[in-house]
């Protein structure tokens, strides 16, 4: 809804407008990076039943992939059976039950947070897609950036940073372009900020 919210001049993060607007389940849209509405907004082309399946089949194909990738660092050969065992195991536990119900984001950010803290310390430009895909959610970022800074991997940061700002830049300025300016766009942005930090749901 994010994408198609922007689509129709409506800013996402302004959460009145946005969930009288949208069938959220009373549910705004939360602060994460405009990067994570750019990158879903291929999603929005499609009707409605086929985004959803669509979305479906891309949350299992990362499913699957994360299941294989796991598999090589243990160093083990990246088998059909055992590679799809792990995968369903992981489909069939609550969390990755919730986020494939619920089409989230999650496996887009454990992928890039797996990618980041891999390739860290060999391939810098490849650890900064992958902690830039972790920016979609700056609560995973943040803490990823510091433990990668601990871990000695200045220049992934850096890469990782640059990247995720980025896109988050490109993103801001397609929201702010369909919804009223720049100006308006942070105004909105500050408020959602400051509205989810008082909110029940996100209080730890």
């Amino acid at each position: 809804y994010p994408a198609v919210a922007v689509s129709e001049a409506v800013n996402p993060y302004d959460r009145t407008l946005y969930e009288r607007r949208f069938a959220t389940g009373g549910q705004g849209f939360p602060a994460y990076s405009p990067l994570s509405v750019l990158l879903h907004a291929p999603f929005q082309l499609l009707p409605y039943a086929a985004s959803a399946w669509t979305y479906f089949v891309l949350v299992v194909a990362l499913t699957l992939a994360f299941a294989v990738f796991t598999l090589r660092l243990l160093g083990m050969p990246p088998r059909p059976g055992p590679a799809f065992l792990l995968a369903a195991g992981m489909l069939a536990s609550r969390p990755g039950y919730m986020n494939i119900l619920n089409g989230q984001i999650t496996m887009q950010l454990i992928f890039g947070s797996l990618i980041a803290l891999e390739y860290g310390s060999r391939r810098p430009l490849l650890a900064g897609f992958g902690l830039a895909l972790a920016t979609l959610k700056p609560t995973y970022a943040i803490p990823l950036a510091v433990v990668m800074l601990a871990r000695g991997q200045l220049r992934s940061v850096v890469a990782g940073t640059i990247f995720g700002t980025l896109g988050a830049l490109i993103g801001a300025l397609w929201i702010a372009g369909h919804t009223g300016g720049l100006i308006s766009f942070f105004q909105v942005l500050v408020t959602n900020i400051e509205a989810s930090g008082v909110s029940p749901a996100a209080a730890a």
